[in-house]
């Protein structure tokens, strides 16, 4: 059982809709292709407009696709039309052009609600990372944008919390907490009570103190200064171990028991070399477990203030944050803001094929990503299994092709990747996996990696930019792979 600071009860997980069927359609910019066209795909961008001063009244958005064809009014062989009555010639000059401007402002209406300007890849071939989205076009800013303002955004928080005081904290402050204090976010986090963590697959091990996260709350009312006086609300909820096996058990050994006709694993990803039986998959049900809690707990507080939050931020409580986050952000390169709250987020980098490691955007995109993993389960499950076998349970490929199809499909909010995110995993023993976002351009977008060098000589020099500390050795480890950092803490340096 949960336990929160305040009692009361979140909203029940959201059952999947039975309209949304995995093999329903070919993927296009919002469904999925077992053959998707690359080139089709890369050739398929938008670009954000710039509204004329004197046309304050609409958002001009430019939607350039590549060529439908010719339409079959256009075409020159088209027979030719008869020609018009007199008065008919006249009513048509006449109202032309009012028909016209009647016709672009629908347009503009909509495709400001739904236009999609880049789509997440279908890995159909699954030994490839796929295709990379198109991130780094030339879009432009609106000169007139949607107030943000007036809209209520929250910031969640979830996972282990390993180093928070002294490693992940700062970064949150610096690259979180500062950067979207002109939002005036509220700040929801949940998390797992351990004490101890064996080394393993997440590192070393070492001693871990959860009370340490309360720590963000004076923060964030430090950092953040309303100019209304509002306080902001930051809450927090936990969840023991004994309390998620006890909830989670049947589920667990599900995964771990059942195999298809040829006697394979049907959860189990065997196909994914770095994924340990059963150690990974356990894994992966603790972080959706700590991700809709960290939802329910923000609507607990919604249901109690009688609010509902426009823009949700799902943020990992073990990672210090390299580069800063702007949860309204679309690219850093251009500065361009999502002003109509159209799009969800994700990092450019960890991708296999893409990211699950963060996410923000309209809450009824997000609320897919952090509430309905459980219930979508079983339907993805049957999907890969008839469609791609070995793959299972795939962190990553079941965000992808289920969560993500979901967004798209049934709520009209597409999916991009962002340019310069960066975030490294801080680990229990004060270490910090420097490497995270390191790679090719099937993992990482070069783009990131550009920044990294633009903002630091080195991976050590950012991280102490960020701390505030010097930190120790650079080392590497094998299993995982990854480039480790220590930064062990001032009082932990002091002793030895």
């Amino acid at each position: 059982m949960d336990q929160k600071r305040q009692p009361g009860s979140g909203t029940e997980e959201t059952s999947s809709d039975e309209h949304d069927d995995l093999t329903a359609a070919p993927l296009s910019s919002s469904s999925y292709s077992s053959q998707p066209n690359w080139e089709q795909k890369q050739s398929s961008f938008t670009s954000l407009n710039a509204s004329n001063a004197h046309r304050r009244q609409s958002e001009s958005i430019v939607v350039c696709k590549q060529s439908p064809g010719l339409d079959e009014h256009d075409s020159a062989s088209a027979a030719p039309s008869p020609p018009l009555q007199p008065h008919l010639q006249q009513w048509r000059l006449e109202h032309s052009f009012a028909a016209a401007a009647l016709t672009l402002l629908l347009l503009q209406f909509l495709l400001a609600q739904f236009v999609p300007y880049t789509s997440l890849h279908d890995e159909s071939t699954f030994g490839q990372a796929g295709e990379h989205l198109q991130t780094n076009r030339e879009w432009q800013t609106h000169n007139q944008t949607l107030s943000i303002s007036k809209s209520r955004c929250a910031i969640l928080f979830w996972g282990l919390p390993r180093a928070f005081e002294s490693l992940v904290l700062p970064s949150i402050e610096r690259n979180v907490i500062r950067i979207n204090a002109k939002y005036d976010c509220d700040y929801y986090m949940h998390y797992f009570v351990r004490e101890e963590e064996q080394a393993g697959r997440s590192g070393e091990g070492g001693h871990i103190d959860s009370n340490q996260v309360y720590q963000l709350k004076p923060s964030v009312e430090r950092i953040q200064q309303s100019p209304q006086g509002r306080i902001p609300i930051v809450e927090f909820a936990f969840t023991k171990d004994l309390d998620f096996l006890i909830e989670h058990q049947e589920l667990l050994q599900k995964i771990r028991d059942t195999v298809d006709a040829n006697g394979k694993h049907l959860y189990f990803p065997d196909n994914a070399r770095t994924y340990t039986f059963p150690v990974t998959t356990d894994n992966i049900i603790r972080m959706w477990h700590t991700i809709r809690e960290a939802w329910k707990l923000m609507e607990m507080h919604e249901n109690k203030q009688g609010v509902t939050y426009d823009r949700v931020a799902m943020l990992r409580n073990d990672v210090l944050y390299a580069t800063p986050i702007d949860i309204y952000q679309l690219q850093a390169k251009t500065n361009t803001t999502d002003h109509f709250n159209s799009f969800a987020v994700i990092p450019g980098f960890g991708r296999h094929p893409v990211s699950d490691r963060l996410i923000y955007g309209p809450r009824r995109a997000v609320q897919i990503w952090a509430l309905q993993r459980f219930s979508r389960l079983e339907q993805h499950v049957q999907w890969i299994q008839k469609h791609d076998p070995g793959w299972g349970l795939h962190s990553e490929r079941f965000v992808n092709y289920t969560l993500f199809r979901a967004m798209r499909n049934n709520q009209g909010v597409n999916v991009v990747e962002h340019d310069t995110i960066c975030f490294m995993r801080a680990r229990s023993d004060s270490s910090v996996w420097v490497s995270d976002c390191d790679g090719v351009a099937s993992v990482t977008l070069p783009s990131i990696a550009a920044n990294l060098e633009r903002i630091a000589s080195s991976k050590r020099e950012l991280v102490e930019q960020v701390i505030g500390r010097q930190c120790e050795e650079l080392t590497r480890r094998t299993k995982p792979m990854a480039s480790v950092l220590h930064c062990p803490p001032p009082d932990a340096a002091t002793a030895t």
